[in-house]
């Protein structure tokens, strides 16, 4: 049982027939100490322990695009558990990583979220923590200590991120890259569900389809807001759900972060700077896109945070 279990779990593959005799025969006593040291030294281990760490990564990804990053995502970690690398600096990779998703393989943990900072700062929590503090994006959280301004000082560590594309001939790829910009440039449009509706709904039928948008400008995003806000799984947006879709925080002509004024979704909102909400640390709004996140990825791993170690 021991053997099968652990070959199982560390390796992704069960003993043969053969190995199972060999192993109840063995009568040295630290026959189950060599074992595990033996597999995690071989090749195995790292291949399925980067294959659980790409699901992990990618399986609520909200950027359509992401599998462009898998790939390289998927090696790059096989390499990192190969050279047994700690996971601190793993994780500070991930959060810190800039460059072309095909080629930089930590910068799957940013592209699969579009480099949106709301996002990052749910799934930085979750992953690394274990955290779910998501739920305090829109309110404070109804069953934690957790409390909205908690959420959106997470999500201020992520605001200079941009993801940019890159055409090279036949190649096609993403990147990402830094956007240190001051504060003042001019916003984008704010979300409006009601113009949405009105400008989309052609059979005014009370909900909005992917075939209703696809000759527009909304079709590149509409997956992900139908994947986000399709409460009853129908295929279709009704002014509703699109009213209950948490704010994604997506005014990008700024490097500074707003929370969203739930009161009043088309003004701007309240400027917020970084706080890592562990440990009340805060940060400084001039900070540039790196410095930010080196900030947070020291705070994230340091020897007095618990929830890091658990997670």
């Amino acid at each position: 049982d021991f053997l099968r279990r652990v070959t199982f779990d560390l390796a992704g593959t069960l003993p043969s027939p053969t190995e199972i005799t060999l192993f109840g025969l063995n009568p040295d006593p630290h026959k189950r100490a060599k074992l595990v040291d033996q597999l995690l030294s071989e090749g195995d281990f790292a291949r399925n322990w980067s294959r659980y760490w790409r699901d992990v990564i990618f399986s609520r990804a909200t950027e359509m695009r992401s599998g462009f990053a898998r790939p390289t995502f998927e090696q790059w970690m096989t390499e990192q558990l190969q050279q047994n690398r700690k996971w601190d600096e793993i994780v500070t990779d991930l959060i810190t990583a800039t460059g072309d998703v095909r080629e930089v393989g930590q910068t799957g943990f940013i592209f699969a979220h579009g480099g949106m900072a709301a996002e990052l700062a749910s799934e930085t929590s979750r992953i690394f923590m274990g955290i779910q503090i998501q739920c305090a994006n829109c309110h404070d959280h109804p069953s934690d200590i957790w409390v909205r301004d908690d959420f959106h000082q997470l999500a201020a560590y992520f605001p200079r991120i941009r993801v940019r594309r890159v055409q090279e001939g036949n190649r096609r790829s993403f990147e990402i890259v830094s956007f240190n910009v001051p504060d003042g440039g001019r916003r984008r449009q704010a979300f409006n569900p009601e113009f949405l509706i009105r400008r989309f709904d052609t059979n005014r039928d009370g909900k909005v389809t992917k075939d209703e948008v696809k000759n527009s400008q909304f079709a590149r995003a509409f997956d992900g807001i139908l994947r986000r806000a399709d409460s009853n799984n129908d295929g279709a947006l009704t002014l509703a759900e699109l009213k209950k879709l948490p704010p994604n925080n997506a005014q990008r002509a700024t490097s500074e972060y707003y929370m969203p004024d739930l009161a009043n979704p088309s003004s701007r909102g309240k400027r917020i700077d970084p706080v890592f909400f562990v440990s009340k640390m805060e940060s400084k709004s001039g900070l540039r896109d790196q410095d930010r996140r080196a900030e947070l990825a020291a705070a994230l791993t340091a020897k007095d945070n618990p929830w890091f170690a658990k997670a």
